[in-house]
């Protein structure tokens, strides 16, 4: 992939240490000495320009050929990312380049949809992440959804668990022999996709019975995150916050459909 990226500081730096092994990347700032660090830092796959893009944006992009570019990601300030994105899109030459931004102030994301651009909240994905490791609930293992479920359109989570506690009666197997409201979790839309056990992975864990200590990475609805997590032997006050935090990401993503 040829990724443009304007802006060589922090937030620019943090998305080239994913990806300049694999990917052809450009790096536009006006700070010189910035962009110096960064050509000893990194190898070949980065290439770096220095330009003030907000003054000479086409002709910088017409150097960079910006038409062949996949992804065009800004990592300024609020106003040089729009005044970059306003001239972006006045380029006869922009082909089909994704725009993306990350935002600063939550305030300024409307700014951002009513031009078509994918963006990152810096701040609730920061909560997110803080608040879901206060939890227990490893950041990197979550992913929420919707799609219809037995004719009805659900929201679906996926997160991994602390721990099973001393709590939890052992002998359940993959929810097949749980039942809430007569109906077992696993005919509820509810299933365990891994069990990690003594730091190892069961992919598999169809037939498998969970113990103690074990940490698992569920599929829920978020209407039974509560109920599941009850049913699993944690305590009742920790199970209603973990179904509160869902419900909060799920009305952030609702309320920014590019939140995640």
């Amino acid at each position: 992939m040829y990724i443009i990226i304007v802006g060589g500081s922090k937030d620019g730096e943090a998305i080239m240490n994913f990806i300049h092994k694999e990917d052809n990347i450009f790096v536009i700032d006006k700070d010189k000495e910035k962009l110096d660090k960064l050509d000893k830092k990194y190898d070949d796959n980065v290439i770096t320009f220095t330009s003030d893009i907000t003054i000479d944006g086409k002709k910088s992009f017409d150097e960079i050929q910006i038409e062949k570019a996949d992804a065009f990601i800004t990592t300024a300030d609020e106003g040089t990312n729009l005044m970059v994105i306003d001239i972006i899109k006045k380029l006869k030459k922009k082909n089909k380049v994704k725009l993306i931004s990350i935002v600063n102030s939550p305030i300024n994301l409307s700014l951002y949809r009513e031009r078509k651009v994918i963006t990152v909240n810096k701040q609730e994905i920061i909560g997110r992440h803080l608040y879901g490791g206060a939890l227990g609930i490893e950041p990197d293992f979550m992913w929420f959804w919707n799609s219809e479920y037995k004719g009805t359109v659900t929201d679906f989570v996926m997160f991994k668990t602390p721990p099973l506690p001393k709590g939890f009666k052992e002998g359940v197997n993959a929810f097949g022999n749980i039942k809430v409201k007569g109906k077992k979790l696993n005919k509820q839309g509810v299933s365990i996709r891994i069990i990690e056990r003594e730091g190892k992975l069961i992919t598999n864990p169809s037939g498998e019975d969970i113990k103690k200590g074990d940490k698992l990475v569920l599929i829920t609805p978020i209407e039974l995150v509560n109920i599941v997590l009850k049913k699993l032997g944690f305590r009742s006050n920790f199970s209603k916050r973990v179904q509160n935090f869902f419900e909060r990401v799920k009305e952030l993503n609702n309320r920014h459909p590019h939140y995640f």
